[in-house]
Formats: C-alpha cells, structure tokens, sequence
C-alpha cells in the first residue's frame, strides 16, 4: 500500500501537492471511493468523495494559512511595538543618567552656597553689633554727659579703627 485506505502501490492521483491514493473499486474511472471491509462481506458503506475531501482540506488549507498570516502580521507588530519600546527605554534611561549628574551639581552648589550663606550671616551680625555702638568720636567734646574733659582717660577700644591708628 502507498498510503491510504484500500490503494494499491502505483495508482496514485496527484492533486494539489498532494498524493491521493485510488480506491480498488476505481482504478481508472472518476475520484469517487467506495470503502469496503476487506471481506466485503458484513456492510459497505461510502465515504464522501475524493473531491469533497479535497475541497475541505484547501478550505482548512486555506482558513490556516490566513490564520498563520494574521499570527504573522500580529508578531510583526509586536516586534515594531517592542523596538519602539526599546528605544523609548533607552532615551528615558539616558534622561535620567543625565539628571542624576545635574542632581549631584546641584548639590555640590547648594552644600557651596550654604557655607557662604553661614559666612554672611555671621559677618551680618558683627556688623550690626558694630552699628549700634557709637562709631564716631569728636576729640574734644564728651562721650557722656557731666565728664570734663581733662579728667577722661584715654582707654583704646580693640574694635576702634581710630585707635588702633594712635597705636
């Protein structure tokens, strides 16, 4: 046998890349088989046509070959989808490299300005201390009320320009 039920080696029909095996009742004459019990004795009974057959394996044939396209078509798009994503991924990894070095700058500038912020702030208060004083002296004229003048010592104040250009 050549593949097939009831065949016989070399009657063969070729149909459609496929290799369809006659019947033994139909050697010669039209694809239609008639299946039998190799007795042939208890029943017969018929089988659908060889072209009926056929017919529903081009249709299922053809029904997955859409399928397989459609499968295809959609793994295509998918792998579209998935370099688009890829690319997306990498543009927002090389963003965030980015501000992550802006980020450390930033903090290096803010760690800068606070140091400086610390020196003002300290210069500010001795000279607010230095404002409140009295700054200017006339010689000659009393720093407070009832002294003379001949009677004042002369003590040099540390902070006082004047007197540490006496010194």
């Amino acid at each position: 046998m050549t593949g097939g039920r009831g065949g016989k080696a070399g009657q063969q029909t070729k149909l459609d890349k496929y290799t369809i095996p006659k019947g033994p009742a139909e050697a010669e004459g039209p694809i239609d088989l008639v299946m039998a019990s190799q007795t042939q004795t208890v029943t017969e009974w018929e089988s659908p046509s060889l072209l009926e057959v056929m017919e529903t394996i081009k249709g299922v044939r053809t029904s997955q070959e859409s399928q397989i396209d459609s499968v295809t078509t959609e793994v295509g798009l998918l792998r579209a989808d998935l370099r688009n994503m890829g690319s997306r991924m990498q543009e927002i990894e090389d963003s965030t490299s980015a501000l992550r070095e802006d980020n450390a700058s930033l903090k290096t500038q803010v760690i800068e300005l606070q140091v400086c912020t610390t020196i003002m702030q300290t210069r500010l208060e001795g000279y607010g201390g230095r404002s409140r004083r009295n700054n200017i002296r006339i010689v000659g004229v009393p720093e407070r009320a009832g002294e003379r003048q001949g009677n004042r010592r002369e003590e040099p104040d540390h902070n006082d320009r004047a007197s540490k250009e006496k010194t």
